[in-house]
């Protein structure tokens, strides 16, 4: 499958489709992860050999690859040292390659979101003075700091001025370098072999209560946890606004029985007024009665996390890393790589985002106000929202023009004005309100332009939907884009045709032809003289319906307009030597719609079929359905000595086909 979507990437979009195999040394140093590590190196091999446009990148820690070195064949080390050569990642960054992973970032934030990027300024709106002090810093707590300064300023609604926070000054020696020697042994003893994992439930509950105390440290949290009672771990974390009471318990019993239920249960009921949350170490069982049990729980505020194998190995290793440094350096070493909060469980079972300290407020100030919206707007929303926004607008937060949606027939043709109205509100608690396209255009365009910049725009954008981020900012895509194939995808009445008729009604006020192929009869009712009146906008609609022309053609019925396409191509404009490969397409199209098979009969069919085109193609005249098809009745003698050979059968069968399309 992997080969069939890189070749489809190149030939769609003459596109590299990038694997990216990261963290390879979670799988463990232990034999049988060598050997699945020298397999997963021969398939990719394989996979880029075979398909050129296949790009693949390995990660992993340098004790890793050179304990699998020797695993590996002479080609497989060849394609990975030789082309391209290694590149071996440095653990600090010099402000350069800040500079560079940064910009590279913020360049792509810009485009998404239609907002041009200056390369002289690469970190802009960042504070170039402030990004400059984390030299020498890891590229994690750079990337951080960032997704810090972005969320402050989304929150503020404007650029703003934050604090780099300062990397242990007091401690005496060379910090840094022991923080780097302490990260190493770490890697070391979290990668060690060997590692026994509990199965017990009570032991793996202590080990989660280690946790909740590494948790504590490395984000300054207070930690109040009581001795453990009837299976049941309470924990209270409490950061500087907010604090949080969870009843943890182990529930890795199986379905059988009603055994996992019995223990979720207990534990909902054993939390009071405690967020529950239930632990497992395997996978959660599926099924109905399995799925309505963790249902409840969920419903009652509680979570269910899933310890997988490589992070339980991790917590056990943690307690027991016991590195050759001072207290003082492990301390500063946990607060500036939180090497357990940083595990996803952990951050889920404990909700460690809603916990972790941010700046006080009036520590955060505008930076100034006269920086241009557009920046402002960029700055608003974390680089994730842009997927979520396009999500949002094909479950129906379209604008206006997306609740006009003709009707077919009276009878069940209701509009779908309550449905995107509803689809909108599922979008975002506080949308946008829909407005005309030809109005103004989004406000980071209109406080950076006139009146006639913004007329411009609108011309070119075409209004999606709004965003589900921090605000309901509107999204659009640019006309241009539909110069190629679009596909809107959604769940049954979600929305689909409602945001495709958005678009199609928006290109049609910009003077553009629309062609509609309508399977199911939802849009023919466009030819309605009336169909502008159902909308939430008779106004801008009525403008519409005047300036446009609506013609519809019913083909495959006898009564209505016929379709009236020519089954020939014109060669006259046609080089001499595209011609045979235009009378193939034509050909091939025909005897698609004839159903003609790959049998002999039908290869014997279409080869006189395609005979018979490129022979009306060469005559004067337009060459019309009827045409091909008195050809073959009259049995043309030039036809019969194109095709070589003649048996009666076969056109008697091509006309029959024929005149049934």
């Amino acid at each position: 499958m992997i080969r069939q979507l890189a070749r489809l990437a190149f030939v769609t979009a003459h596109a590299a489709l990038v694997l990216m195999v990261d963290q390879v040394e979670l799988a463990g140093f232990e034999t049988s992860s060598i050997a699945s590590f020298r397999r997963a190196i021969d398939t990719l091999n394989s996979i880029v050999s075979e398909v050129p446009s296949a790009i693949a990148v390995v990660a992993c820690l340098s004790d890793l690859y050179h304990k699998a070195r020797s695993e590996l064949t002479k080609s497989a080390i060849d394609r990975l040292e030789n082309d391209p050569p290694l590149e071996k990642l440095s653990l600090n960054r010099d402000y350069s390659e800040i500079e560079a992973l940064v910009g590279r970032r913020l360049s792509w934030l810009f485009a998404e979101a239609g907002a041009v990027y200056h390369p002289e300024t690469p970190v802009y709106p960042i504070p170039e003075v402030q990004l400059r002090r984390f030299a020498g810093h890891r590229t994690r707590t750079v990337l951080e700091w960032c997704h810090q300064f972005q969320a402050q300023c989304a929150a503020a609604g404007q650029i703003v001025d934050i604090d780099v926070p300062p990397v242990d000054e007091g401690l005496p020696g060379n910090v840094a370098l022991d923080l780097d020697r302490i990260a190493a042994a770490w890697n070391d003893a979290r990668h060690a072999p060997n590692t026994e994992v509990p199965d017990d439930e009570e032991e793996i509950l202590a080990v989660v209560g280690a946790a909740a105390k590494a948790c504590a440290d490395e984000n300054g949290l207070t930690l109040v946890t009581p001795p453990r009672k009837n299976g049941v771990l309470r924990v209270t974390l409490g950061g500087t606004t907010e604090t949080t009471e969870l009843a943890i318990a182990v529930t890795n019993r199986g379905y059988q029985r009603g055994a996992f239920g019995t223990q979720i249960d207990a534990l909902r009921r054993t939390a009071g007024s405690a967020v529950p949350v239930a632990v497992r170490t395997l996978e959660f069982p599926r099924g109905e009665v399995c799925d309505n049990v963790v249902a409840k729980l969920l419903k009652a505020g509680g979570r269910r996390a899933y310890v997988d194998a490589s992070t339980l190995r991790t917590l056990v290793a943690f307690q027991r890393f016991r590195p050759a440094f001072p207290e003082a350096r492990v301390a500063a070493w946990r607060r500036r790589d939180r090497p357990i909060s940083t595990l996803a469980p952990v951050a889920h079972i404990f909700d460690l985002e809603r916990l972790r300290p941010a700046p006080a407020a009036e520590a955060v100030t505008a930076a100034s106000s006269e920086l241009p919206a557009t920046v402002a707007g960029i700055a608003r929303e974390p680089a994730g929202h842009v997927a979520t926004a396009m999500r949002s607008s094909s479950d129906g937060g379209a604008a206006p023009a997306a609740s006009r949606r003709p009707r077919a027939t009276p009878a069940n043709g209701a509009s779908t004005v309550a449905e995107a109205a509803q689809a909108t509100r599922r979008a975002s608690s506080a949308p946008t309100p829909p407005r005309p396209a030809s109005a103004s255009g989004p406000d980071v365009v209109a406080a950076t332009a006139g009146r006639g910049a913004v007329a411009s725009e609108a011309a070119r954008s075409l209004r999606v939907g709004t965003s589900a981020g921090f605000r309901a900012d509107d999204r659009t895509i640019e006309l241009d884009s539909l110069l190629r194939h679009t596909g809107i995808l959604g769940s049954p009445g979600s929305g689909k045709t409602t945001l495709a008729l958005n678009l199609i009604e928006q290109v049609l006020e910009r003077d553009v032809a629309v062609v509609l192929v309508d399977r199911k009869g939802d849009l023919a009712g466009y030819a309605r003289p009336d169909w502008w009146q159902a909308t939430s906008d008779p106004v801008r609609a009525r403008k519409l319906a005047e300036r446009i022309d609506v013609r519809l053609f019913t083909p495959g019925t006898r009564g209505g307009r016929p379709l009236s396409l020519s089954v020939v191509p014109d060669l006259a404009q046609i080089p001499e030597h595209e011609r045979d490969r235009m009378v193939q397409y034509a050909a091939n199209a025909l005897g698609a719609m004839m159903r003609l098979g790959e049998t002999a009969n039908g290869s014997a069919r279409r080869a006189i079929l395609t005979q018979a085109i490129s022979l009306l193609a060469g005559r004067r005249g337009r060459g019309e359905l009827i045409d091909l098809i008195s050809m073959l009745v009259d049995r043309d003698d030039e036809l019969i000595d194109r095709a070589g050979r003649y048996d009666d059968r076969l056109f008697k069968r091509l006309v029959q086909d024929l005149e049934r399309r």
